[in-house]
C-alpha cells in the first residue's frame, strides 16, 4: 500500500491530479511518510512488522484447518463396530413406475416394474432417459405418475423424502471443498459431527460405505487432486451415505477408461446384492447394461419401447430401435409377399411373416451370428436347401473387443453383418488379410432369423 501512495506521488509530480483518502495514521500513510522524509531504516521496521503479523496469521489458519481435518477424519474412521452384518440377507429392491406427461416441452411415456433390484435405463441421446429419471427422484413433478419403492408410493413425496440416492453425470462434487467435507454438508451441518449430534447409526453407514468403496485414504484430498474413477467413487459414497432404498447412476462412467469403468460397475452390482439397495443406471451402451444385469429398458423419443432382461432383448427385440441398439445387423427395408417371403428393392428374401398382411411394409435385421458366410466357390459343394442362400460381396471388416464382424452387401443391395468365423477367416487368409475390393460370397440367412417389425407395429 505504500508503494502504491509512492507512485500516486510520482504520477502527481508529472502533472497527473490524483485524489487519494486516507486515515492520517493508518498504516500505508505512515510507511509513506517515513520511507519520504528519512529513508529506508525508518520504514523498515514498521514493514517488518506487518509481515511477521502476516506470517502467523497464516501459520494459526493452517494449525485450525489441520485440526479440523484431523477431527473429522478420526470421527469418521473411529466411531462404530463394521456394519456388514447389518446388510446380509436383505431381498432385491422392488420398483415401479408410471408417467405420462410433459416436462420442459418432452413428452414422457413409460411404465415398467423391476423386480430384480437392479434396472438399466438404455437409449441413444435425446431418448427421454434423463426425463424418467426426473419424474424417478422426484425433480419433475406432475399428476399423471406413480412412483413405488418396495410397493410403497412415493410419488408426491418430495425428492427428499423418497429414500432415493442420485449420482448426477460428473458427480457434482464441490470443487473447493474436501472429502470429508463433501460428506458433512451432505448431512446438512457441518458443526454436527463435531458435536457428537449424529447418532451411531448415520456414523457406521458413513464409515461403512466410506471404507466398501476404498477411500479412507482420501478424505483430505480436493477433488482436482482425485483420479476420475476416485471422485466418482466419492460421489457414489456420498449418495449413499444417507439411508437409500434406491440408488440412481446417470451416466456415471462417461470419460472413465475401460478398466475402471468395470471395476466401478462390478462393485456397484455386488454392493447391490449385498446390501439389497436398488440400482438404476442410465446409459447408452449396451455392454454396461449387459454386465449389470437385472432388467433393461429401453427409451426412445420419450416412450419406454421394451422393457426386460438383456438376454430377453436380444432374443426378442420389439421395435428396430432396440435392435440397432444391441448390435443387429444394419435394419432394411421390405414389403411382404405372402407368409413366407418380401420383396426388397432388387430381390426378394425367404421369411417368416406369419400374422403380418399382404402388401404391408415392415423394417427388417438379423443377428450377426445368424448369418453364415462362405466362399462363393465353394456353394456348388453344399447340399440343401438353397432357397437359404444369397450372393453378395464382402466389404469390410469391424474388430471389436467382443470379436471382429464382416460387412457384407447383398446382391439386393441390403445390409448384413456376420461374425467372423474360420469360414469368414479363410476368405482373408486367401486375400492377404486385406479388402482392396469386394469379394464375392455366399451368404446363408435362415428364415426362422430374420427379425420383421411392421411399420407403426410390432411383431
Amino acid at each position: 500500500a505504500g508503494l502504491a501512495l509512492t507512485w500516486l506521488r510520482a504520477f502527481g509530480e508529472f502533472g497527473a491530479t490524483v485524489l487519494v483518502a486516507y486515515h492520517p495514521y493508518s498504516f500505508p500513510v505512515l510507511t509513506y511518510v517515513n520511507f519520504s522524509g528519512t529513508g529506508l531504516l525508518n520504514t523498515t521496521w514498521p514493514t517488518l512488522s506487518a509481515l511477521l503479523v502476516a506470517i502467523v496469521v497464516l501459520y494459526i489458519l493452517n494449525l485450525l484447518s489441520r485440526s479440523k481435518s484431523k477431527n473429522s477424519l478420526f470421527v469418521i474412521e473411529d466411531i462404530g463396530p463394521d456394519p456388514l452384518v447389518q446388510y446380509e440377507g436383505i431381498k432385491p429392491c422392488k420398483l415401479e413406475l408410471k408417467a405420462d406427461m410433459v416436462n420442459d416441452g418432452f413428452h414422457l411415456v413409460a411404465e415398467m416394474t423391476s423386480n430384480s433390484g437392479r434396472l438399466s435405463i438404455l437409449g441413444r441421446s435425446g431418448a427421454g432417459k434423463t426425463t424418467l429419471i426426473k419424474v424417478l427422484t422426484g425433480i419433475a413433478g406432475g399428476k399423471n405418475q406413480t412412483v413405488k419403492i418396495d410397493d410403497k408410493e412415493v410419488g408426491f413425496e418430495p425428492p427428499g423424502e423418497r429414500s432415493i440416492g442420485y449420482v448426477p453425470q460428473g458427480g457434482a462434487l464441490i470443487p473447493h471443498a474436501k472429502v470429508y467435507d463433501q460428506f458433512l454438508l451432505n448431512f446438512g451441518q457441518r458443526r454436527a459431527l463435531k458435536k457428537g449430534q449424529f447418532n451411531s447409526e448415520e456414523i457406521r453407514r458413513l464409515k461403512f460405505w466410506i471404507t466398501r468403496l476404498g477411500i479412507s485414504n482420501h478424505l483430505g484430498k480436493l477433488p482436482h487432486e482425485l483420479s476420475g474413477g476416485e471422485r466418482q467413487r466419492v460421489a457414489i459414497a456420498r449418495a449413499l451415505s444417507k439411508d437409500v432404498k434406491v440408488l440412481v447412476l446417470d451416466e456415471p462412467f462417461n470419460g472413465l477408461d475401460r478398466v475402471t469403468k468395470l471395476d466401478l460397475l462390478i462393485e456397484m452390482v455386488e454392493i447391490s446384492r449385498l446390501c439389497g439397495i436398488g440400482l438404476v443406471l442410465v446409459t447408452h451402451d449396451p455392454s454396461e447394461a449387459a454386465i449389470m444385469g437385472g432388467d433393461v429398458g429401453v427409451m426412445d423419443s420419450g416412450n419406454l419401447v421394451q422393457v426386460g432382461s438383456f438376454q430377453e432383448l436380444m432374443d426378442n427385440p420389439t421395435d428396430p430401435v432396440v435392435a440397432k441398439l444391441l448390435w443387429y445387423s444394419p435394419i432394411n427395408d421390405g414389403v411382404i409377399e405372402d407368409e413366407t417371403s418380401l420383396s426388397t428393392q432388387k430381390g426378394h428374401f425367404k421369411v417368416n411373416a406369419k400374422g403380418l398382411s399382404v402388401g404391408q411394409k415392415v423394417k427388417w435385421s438379423v443377428k450377426p451370428e445368424r448369418v453364415v458366410v462362405i466362399d462363393h466357390e465353394k456353394r456348388s459343394l453344399l447340399t440343401g436347401d438353397s432357397s437359404n442362400w444369397y450372393s453378395g460381396n464382402l466389404v469390410a471388416e469391424f474388430n471389436f473387443l467382443e470379436g471382429s464382424r464382416a460387412k457384407v452387401i447383398l446382391s439386393d443391395g441390403s445390409e448384413v453383418h456376420a461374425t467372423i468365423v474360420p469360414s469368414v477367416q479363410d476368405i482373408y487368409e486367401r486375400n492377404g488379410r486385406t479388402i482392396l475390393s469386394p469379394i464375392p460370397v455366399a451368404v446363408e440367412i435362415n428364415p426362422s432369423n430374420v427379425r420383421l417389425w411392421a411399420e407403426c407395429s410390432t411383431t
